[in-house]
């Protein structure tokens, strides 16, 4: 019996990780009638708290009301679900004991794990968004950039291979077994100029010359001297960057871009200045000087400064600074957005074009969600959200409910 409830254990993992194959699915099934269902039950719990223990968020997105309403919700859809072809009562169970932790979990977590709770489930939920975009999904960004020289070459490097990318005169790029694109400089080449550009879809995690990392989020690029200069490093960027920057002895590390300066010696902080008109700078670690033709700011840990087109800039205290970022490690993160905001994010991470629809374009969202998903199943989170989302021709059109 031991090992019955080991395998028992095991398939319940990969069916709520939704990796299980029908014949798993039938074995489920089998061990399910050899065990009582209140310690079920209690296995259920063990593993669901493991799993969720893997990657909570860090923060609370919802108030006491809006997960109430979530909770009703899940229950609501739970209790019509079909969750498969197997009409047995342990896949009945299954899904009511994943609903239930669900609605928990976002009580208490927020909606991080909506898609672990409902992958590869067939539950008959969002049946007007599914039915829009069945036929053409959308698969969500991946690794991918391109490396520009001063000569006009263009490198893609999108690679998942580790080893050597491009090998040059002057140059050398090369995948890491962590992952991260590595840039090193010749000895005794002469200087030039590279960038580094994602397109919609993509993003890259790379090594400047200096060791300094950074990660861009989806259309955005990075310049920099292949030497990286012998006095100040300077770099010019456009989009959102995160940057963990190397320190180098009396030599500042300056970050331009159409918002102005940014100076630090060593630092974590990251730049989205995708919108011409409002550009915003966190800082998680260190310190680092904005400079504006409206004067400069010095920011300390754990601020967050806004940058408007005419230079001014203001300054505010942001705890949850690191769910900013939160980006470079997959995931969106939306803490008082419009759906404007959320319609960018979309366009730049599924590259395709958004419109808004309804009277409630500032209607405020709040929730932390994977972006490692097909849009299909984007628009199912969304839907918990607070958004409702039909996708036609690559046409995406997004609206608060009850506008």
């Amino acid at each position: 019996m031991p090992q019955e409830r080991n395998d028992y254990i095991h398939l319940l993992q990969k069916q709520i990780d939704g990796t299980i194959t029908k014949e798993e699915l039938i074995r489920l099934d089998y061990l399910s009638a050899q065990i009582p269902t209140s310690e079920q039950e209690a296995l259920f719990e063990q593993v669901w708290k493991q799993t969720m223990e893997k990657d909570k968020p860090t923060t609370h997105p919802f108030t006491q009301t809006e997960s109430q309403k979530i909770f009703e919700n899940i229950i609501s859809e739970s209790s019509n679900a079909n969750p498969s072809k197997y009409k047995r009562s342990t896949s009945h169970k299954i899904v009511k004991w994943m609903s239930a932790a669900a609605a928990l979990l976002l009580i208490g977590f927020g909606t991080t794990f909506i898609y672990s709770v409902y992958h590869n489930q067939e539950l008959d939920q969002h049946t007007s968004a599914q039915a829009d975009i069945k036929l053409e999904d959308i698969e969500p960004g991946r690794n991918r950039a391109l490396f520009l020289t001063e000569d006009g070459k263009t490198i893609p490097l999108d690679s998942t291979r580790v080893g050597m990318i491009e090998t040059a005169e002057t140059f050398s790029i090369v995948r890491l077994a962590t992952g991260e694109i590595q840039y090193t400089h010749a000895e005794n080449a002469p200087v030039e100029q590279h960038t580094v550009q994602t397109p919609r879809g993509g993003q890259i995690n790379f090594l400047l010359p200096d060791g300094t990392k950074v990660w861009l989020n989806a259309e955005s690029s990075i310049s920099f001297a292949s030497n990286m200069g012998t006095g100040d490093r300077f770099v010019k960027m456009t989009g959102e960057v995160y940057f963990e920057v190397t320190k180098s002895a009396g030599r500042h590390f300056v970050v331009e871009g159409q918002f102005g300066q940014i100076e630090v010696l060593g630092t974590k902080f990251n730049v989205n200045a995708y919108d011409a008109t409002q550009t915003t700078a966190a800082l998680l670690s260190g310190a680092i000087r904005l400079q504006t033709s409206s004067g400069n700011v010095h920011m300390q840990p754990n601020q967050l400064t806004t940058i408007a087109a005419n230079g001014s800039m203001q300054t505010v205290h942001n705890p949850n600074v690191k769910d900013i970022v939160r980006w470079k490690d997959g995931y969106f993160h939306f803490d008082r957005a419009d759906v404007q905001m959320i319609a960018d994010q979309l366009a730049r991470w599924y590259d395709i074009d958004v419109k808004i629809a309804g009277k409630r374009k500032h209607a405020e969202i709040n929730g932390t969600i994977s972006r490692n998903v097909k849009l299909s199943k984007m628009l199912e989170m969304l839907d918990y959200l607070g958004l409702k989302a039909t996708y036609k021709n690559n046409n995406l059109t997004v609206n608060a409910k009850n506008s």
